[in-house]
């Protein structure tokens, strides 16, 4: 019989069946029980993980870790400014590539001005489209009778429901 090492206690044991792991029912109930955690773990990765297509990093002693893990953006930034990113600003990816955490693809945005550059994109190349709506008097895309969508869709709206009380 082969002698393995048992995956517990790490103890030497004579393995009658190629599959055994532990030298033991007790110790294979406490394996089972309470798993190796990080590098001993079986599935460990090497501590970085993709999570809503961000890549994230296994440091648990970081203030913004979440689950033991911080966004590689934010590691990144940090490295580049020399300090910790703020909860108040946003770090964002350039060309849109969440995964791609290069510092030339990097900004560092207060989270007014990261809805302000993501609001001008949306409406880039369509300026030609954009007309006054005649009843809020804004500068939006229009959906019919010179209203922009919101202006058009309350007053159909407005409109069903005054039909429905004649």
């Amino acid at each position: 019989m082969p002698t393995k090492i048992c995956g517990h206690c790490a103890e030497p044991f004579e393995a009658y069946d190629y599959r055994r792991k532990f030298c033991s029912c007790h110790c294979s109930a406490l394996a089972r029980k309470h798993p190796p955690r990080g590098k001993d773990h079986w599935a460990w990765r090497g501590g970085r993980r993709m999570q809503g297509g961000y890549v994230r990093i296994h440091n648990p002693s970081h203030p913004r870790s979440l689950h033991g893990y911080v966004a590689e953006h934010l590691l990144v930034m940090e490295e580049m400014i020399g300090r910790p990113v703020t909860r108040e600003e946003n770090v964002h990816h350039k060309n849109h590539v969440k995964d791609d955490n290069s510092p030339s693809n990097l900004l560092l945005l207060s989270p007014s001005e990261h809805m302000a550059y993501h609001s001008n994109k949306r409406w880039e190349g369509r300026k030609e489209e954009l007309r006054v709506c005649r009843e809020c008097v804004q500068l939006r895309p229009h959906k019919a009778k010179g209203l922009c969508s919101p202006c058009y869709w309350r007053l159909q709206s407005q409109r069903r429901q005054h039909a429905s009380y004649s």
